[in-house]
């Protein structure tokens, strides 16, 4: 075995240590935090009661921001349609004032 492939050993072995302590500690982590949210949730009754209620408080959220987000929309293209109709005009009563003077 050359001294290339005894460092590559070494140096993989260490990595590998490394690695897998990390993945402990953060497992450790995890762990402890899932088990101090279960222990608030559900030691207290209040709290698994007003879930459900949460729930609906954010589904009813939810839609009302797809009817604002709707009703954003539909003012933007009554806006586009009053610019439009507003630039028409213009460009009519511009026509008329130079038609007139031309003829005038």
């Amino acid at each position: 075995m050359s001294w290339i492939e005894s460092f590559r050993e070494t140096t993989d072995g260490r990595v590998r240590e490394g690695k897998s302590l990390e993945l402990e500690n953060r497992l450790d982590e995890l762990e402890s935090e899932l088990g101090r949210l279960k222990k608030l949730l559900f030691n207290d009754s209040e709290v698994i009661l007003t879930i459900p209620l949460l729930k609906r408080d954010i589904n009813s959220i939810r839609e009302d921001i797809k009817c604002l987000r709707d009703e954003m929309i539909r003012m933007s293209d009554f806006t586009n349609w009053m610019i439009g109709i507003t630039i028409t005009i213009s460009v009519g009563l511009f026509g008329l004032v130079i038609s007139i003077l031309l003829k005038g």
